[in-house]
């Protein structure tokens, strides 16, 4: 599984554009160029995988909902995920080059497609 979480003690504002969704709890998985991005996975595993996470408080709500995101990284466009996502109903919404937000989930959800993204140079 290629996954990690980050998580803030206290809200911290990220300043760039991969970041500016992110909250307090942050589910972020790398995807290696070889592996595939279906349907099946993004709502099987990426999902759960938050779902579960914000069960893990030693309280009710500890992790609320509200403060939790979901970050994708692959390298190509997952063309059939997009599509199949449009005809659930999800509108995937681009934000700048190479960051993708899919929009109607109660997890605020980003795809970044790496091999799209601009290079910031001084």
């Amino acid at each position: 599984m290629d996954l990690c979480q980050l998580r803030s003690e206290k809200i911290v504002q990220i300043q760039n554009e991969i970041g500016r969704i992110f909250r307090r709890h942050n589910v972020i998985e790398y995807k290696s160029p070889d592996d595939g991005m279906t349907i099946d996975d993004f709502f099987s595993k990426r999902l759960v995988y938050a779902y579960l996470y914000k069960g893990l408080g030693e309280k009710v709500e500890q992790i609320p909902l509200e403060e939790l995101t979901i970050s994708l990284f692959r390298a190509t466009v997952p063309k059939q995920l997009f599509n199949k996502l449009a005809g659930y109903g999800y509108l995937i919404e681009k934000h700048v080059s190479g960051i993708y937000y899919v929009q109607g989930l109660a997890i605020p959800a980003q795809i970044i497609v790496t091999s799209e993204l601009e290079s910031q140079k001084p």
